[in-house]
């Protein structure tokens, strides 16, 4: 994982953190994305991280989010001032349900 260098970055305030789940359906696919919201104080100049940790969901166990968080890409995009971001996924096979992810921003 990159390193993201903590809250002492000039211009950064409180940590905000949470979870949310990236659904790719019944049917298979290779890119899944969810919208974070809700997030006031965010900025277009934020560090986002995004992560997978060894969660699981009512679809995909702990070892299906450990092979997830190996075989797949996960970037946090489009940061919204005062509103929040995008979480995308993308896989080089294709894959189903949902999964649990992390993030934090500052």
């Amino acid at each position: 994982m990159p390193y993201f260098p903590g809250p002492s970055v000039p211009g950064s305030g409180v940590i905000s953190a949470g979870t949310t789940t990236l659904d790719f359906t019944t049917t298979p696919s290779s890119t899944a994305s969810v919208a974070v919201t809700g997030q006031t104080g965010i900025a277009t100049t934020s560090y986002v991280q995004v992560w997978v940790q060894g969660d699981s969901t009512s679809s995909n166990s702990v070892d299906s989010h450990l092979l997830f968080a190996a075989l797949s890409g996960i970037i946090a995009k489009t940061l919204v001032a005062g509103t929040g971001f995008t979480i995308e996924a993308i896989v080089p096979t294709k894959a189903t349900r949902q999964f649990q992810v992390r993030w934090q921003w500052y």
